[in-house]
């Protein structure tokens, strides 16, 4: 990794600037702001939001890709049903563990290799 990943590491673990964070806070608030106004607009216009889904459920390249991938389609299905929950719960749990096996180790190694 060398030395400048090891500065960049220290540049990370301080911390952003102000600057930095008031950034990320309005890009945040717009983020909700957009989620917000697109609910809005969805909830006011039904009829739309129908016919959009009605065109979609049978359009013929969906069609093709569902009939392609009927079995992995169909493992999701089954996993979002309530009575899969466990497995979505177990799923995102290896996930979880997984991700932060690879994070903490990451981390691990740097802070081995960084003099003290």
């Amino acid at each position: 990794m060398g030395t400048r990943g090891i500065a960049a590491f220290g540049l990370l673990a301080a911390g952003p600037t102000p600057g930095i964070a008031n950034l990320l806070l309005v890009l945040l608030a717009g983020a909700l702001a957009v989620i917000g106004a697109a609910g809005w607009w969805v909830s006011g216009h039904p009829e739309d939001i129908r016919s959009f889904l009605y065109k979609l459920r049978h359009d013929p390249r969906l069609q093709a890709f569902g009939d392609r991938h009927r079995a992995a389609l169909g493992f999701l299905l089954r996993r979002l049903r309530p009575e899969g929950a466990a497995g979505v719960f177990l799923t995102a749990g290896l996930v979880a563990l997984a991700a932060s096996a690879i994070a903490f180790g990451t981390t691990s190694s740097l802070d081995s290799t960084c003099p003290s």
